[in-house]
């Protein structure tokens, strides 16, 4: 197998010295030496985790002409997996999905490669909840760090790139990556939405609605006009706080019920610049809360927050907006 890998590091070049020797061969394209290094970085992990021996059926195709090379590559990839998990354990990160489409089955590929290698070499006893990347090999080819974050994150920013044009700027060298890029896409969503100049008008209704069902879980959970120390209460459509009041008076509602500090690791407990993002987190957070403190779709009469998206994770809500905006997508009931 170490002949294989030395096979794999020198390939790019032999076919460089090709070119130069024979004008008909053609240089390898980027997506193709992307293929090589997932090839060169199994068959490094392979070694590590097992050497010299391999999974039953594991397939080992160098051959970047096969039909079957990014399949070979997926499937030496799940057998790999069986190895360092457990045969049909997997993170919750894992994506593991099959697709036709080449670069984004690559892409996958390259994804729970990564979450592999981030678990077998950070030698955990357990899964975590967060995997750390720091410990790798030295001459680990790895890829860009976009494919060590999620699959919602790595498809907006496919849309983003295809659709608008819009290229991700976060450095490679950020300490938290992927959070630094839902940062940036929600810069960039905020933008796209704001084209429509309708959105914009109905953001104080939206939050009024918000308002009216804080109230109706406070009145549920603490009694009617019972409400904490330090509640203000603003309805007020035309208000230049009403969104920040909101937004401290579900925190205070939180910590009435919670506890202080107290959150469930999904509450976003933040808004930003943008009203259209603030209220989008705080209809999730109080939904959230809803759901924790009544039970999941148990919700008091009147209640205006009906659209069952809004309780997703806030880039799974901002997939499915760059969806219904390029394609005929209908969300399912």
């Amino acid at each position: 197998m170490q002949t294989i890998r030395r096979f794999l590091i020198l390939l790019p070049a032999l076919w460089l010295v090709s070119v130069a020797q024979a004008a008909p061969i053609r240089q390898s394209t980027p997506f193709e030496i992307f293929l090589l290094n997932i090839r060169l970085d199994l068959e490094q992990l392979a070694d590590d985790v097992m050497a010299p021996a391999r999974p039953t059926g594991w397939t080992g195709n160098v051959d970047l002409q096969s039909e079957t090379f990014i399949a070979d590559l997926w499937f030496d990839n799940e057998l790999l997996a069986n190895e360092i998990f457990g045969v049909g354990v997997r993170p919750p990160q894992w994506i593991g999905a099959t697709t036709p489409i080449a670069d984004i089955l690559a892409g996958s590929i390259r994804h729970d490669l990564e979450l592999s290698a981030a678990y077998f070499y950070g030698d955990y006893t357990e899964m975590p909840e967060k995997f750390r990347y720091d410990n790798f090999p030295e001459d680990w080819a790895g890829a860009e760090r976009i494919y060590r974050c999620d699959r919602v994150i790595q498809n907006i920013v496919r849309i983003l790139d295809r659709f608008y044009l819009a290229s991700i700027d976060t450095p490679q060298s950020s300490v938290d990556y992927c959070a630094s890029v839902s940062a940036e896409i929600e810069d960039e969503l905020t933008t796209i939405a704001l084209r429509d100049e309708g959105l914009e008008a109905l953001i104080p209704d939206i939050i009024l609605a918000i308002r009216g069902d804080l109230e109706r879980l406070a009145d549920e959970k603490l009694g009617l006009n019972n409400r904490p120390a330090g509640w203000i209460g603003n309805r007020d459509r035309n208000s230049p706080t009403l969104l920040s009041d909101n937004f401290i008076d579900l925190e205070n509602l939180a910590d009435n019920l919670l506890g202080v500090d107290e959150r469930p690791p999904a509450w976003i407990g933040a808004i930003a610049n943008s009203a259209v993002v603030s209220a989008r987190n705080l209809r999730h957070d109080l939904e959230l809360l809803a759901d924790i403190t009544l039970g999941e779709n148990v919700r008091p009469f009147g209640w205006q927050g009906i659209n069952p998206l809004e309780r997703c994770d806030p880039n799974v809500q901002n997939l499915v907006f760059l969806i219904q905006q390029q394609f005929t997508y209908e969300i399912p009931e």
